[in-house]
């Protein structure tokens, strides 16, 4: 597991260093909604990375804090500026299947939260993500019924099996054993659920 911690670590500042120097390509790409939602990938990446980096470097914890802090603050941002930039009232452009990346995927610091140990931020991304997730595939559904995905963004459709998914496993690791079995159960039937849809 060492090898795969230190393998994704490798690829994760390679990227990072390749959207720095390539920022000109990296602005471009931004500015169009799919992909810039889809660009959430990167800090919820950072952040279950911390928890490896913190597994092989046990001995510089603040190394490990420091990208799960830089990559939370980088999802928030992520946030901010998509829903000024094309969620706001008057400005809103068609939902797509990766706006759940965007606004659920912040659920992955209530699954990493032990690294920083802030129990509330656990439980404030989480409902968070509940409360989206809820208000988003409505809300999606409707969007692609006008305006059906294009062929280039098809593969988004599988997407949607991924927000409940990571909202279960973010929902054990905050409650965990206190859990009541049937919410175990809807959540993994809903999970699985959408999984059986997309592959339909």
């Amino acid at each position: 597991s060492h090898l795969f911690s230190l393998t994704g670590l490798v690829l994760w500042i390679y990227f990072l260093i390749l959207h720095l120097f390539n920022w000109k390509e990296t602005k471009q790409e931004l500015t169009k909604p799919p992909l810039l939602s889809g660009m959430a990938t990167f800090p919820m990446a950072g952040m279950i990375l911390s928890t490896y980096v913190f597994r092989v470097f046990s001995y510089l914890p603040l190394v490990a804090q420091g990208i799960w802090w830089f990559s939370f603050l980088l999802d928030l941002t992520l946030i901010a500026g998509f829903t000024i930039k094309f969620a706001c009232p008057g400005r809103r452009v068609h939902a797509t299947p990766s706006w759940t990346v965007l606004y659920v995927g912040i659920a992955v610091a209530a699954l990493t939260y032990p690294l920083v140990g802030i129990i509330e931020m656990a439980y404030a991304t989480l409902s968070f993500g509940f409360l989206l997730t809820f208000y988003l595939y409505p809300l999606i559904y409707s969007d692609l019924k006008k305006h059906p995905l294009p062929l280039a963004l098809l593969g988004q459709e599988g997407i949607y099996c991924a927000p409940f998914s990571l909202l279960l496993a973010s929902l054990v690791r905050v409650g965990g054993t206190s859990l009541p079995t049937w919410v175990l159960i809807v959540m993994i039937l809903a999970s699985q659920s959408f999984f059986f849809f997309v592959l339909t």
